[in-house]
């Protein structure tokens, strides 16, 4: 590079700071964070050296899976290559894993909402959230398993 193109290259950047100074003030009038990266993406998309088009993110796959960019080495030549990766699944949803607990007689005794949960984590090393799992068992009640209340006032579940 030489010495013009720096000169040149600075007063662009020196350029554009003053102009992000001046737009500051009235982007950060925005709260939420999206919407001043939105607002600064279009105001500089047709500038391809200041923003690229492809992002470095996950993206959904046409079958809405997520992918990632790896790099990887190439076997032939050595070179550096970027491939996608699918991500995998890490677990069953919620009514998935009521579906096998109730298969496996898990609810033939009484069982709350942090027993199903202990159980999920400790013997099928999934973790599960209370409100995940309450929708789907809330379904369930209605014709897979009865409810009632404890002395806890927790509701208990149990097969029909």
């Amino acid at each position: 590079m030489n010495q013009h193109e720096e000169l040149s290259m600075l007063k662009d950047f020196e350029s554009l700071k003053r102009q992000l100074t001046e737009l500051a003030g009235v982007i950060n009038t925005f709260k939420s964070e999206a919407v001043q990266i939105k607002i600064i993406d279009l105001l500089f998309q047709n500038d391809p050296i200041l923003f690229s088009q492809k992002s470095h993110e996950a993206e959904l796959l046409p079958d809405g899976k997520r992918s990632r960019q790896v790099e990887k080495r190439n076997q032939k030549n050595g070179k550096k290559v970027r491939e996608t990766k699918k991500s995998n699944r890490s677990r069953p949803g919620p009514s998935t894993i009521l579906n096998r607990l109730l298969e496996q007689g898990f609810f033939k005794k009484k069982k709350t909402l942090g027993d199903i949960i202990d159980y999920c984590s400790s013997k099928m090393a999934y973790k599960y959230k209370p409100n995940e799992l309450s929708g789907s068992l809330a379904r369930f009640a209605r014709n897979k398993l009865d409810r009632e209340k404890n002395a806890d006032r927790q509701y208990e579940y149990i097969q029909k």
